[in-house]
């Protein structure tokens, strides 16, 4: 994948970046105002589906996203201007011999 070609795009609510191997989905839910608003963003279409959804501003799919098999929380933190911080967490720990393969056979 050419990450050079994903800008961020914080005012388009849903963008499909992919390859052959694997599909990106990336949300950002920051403007809805319900979570009534995420069928407009076509989220059903994409559960089920393989690949990986990245959902900014999270909370407001909160009851839709905890029927989700795999959930992997990603933080970035500012330390310096030179320095940053990536932690991923995932309480999941039956789907992790999942992650571990797509992560191997996507890359």
């Amino acid at each position: 994948m050419n990450f050079q070609n994903i800008l961020a795009k914080n005012f388009i609510p849903k963008e499909k970046f992919g390859q052959e191997k694997i599909q990106i989905y990336h949300f950002d839910l920051h403007r809805l105002k319900s979570p009534d608003e995420l069928e407009d963003l076509g989220f059903e279409e994409i559960w089920g589906k393989t690949g990986v959804s990245i959902i900014e501003w999270w909370q407001i799919a909160k009851e839709d996203l905890n029927l989700l098999p795999l959930k992997i929380e990603v933080e970035f933190k500012t330390i310096s201007e030179y320095e940053r911080t990536i932690i991923i967490k995932s309480t999941d720990i039956e789907n992790f011999v999942s992650l571990k393969n797509l992560w191997e056979h996507s890359i």
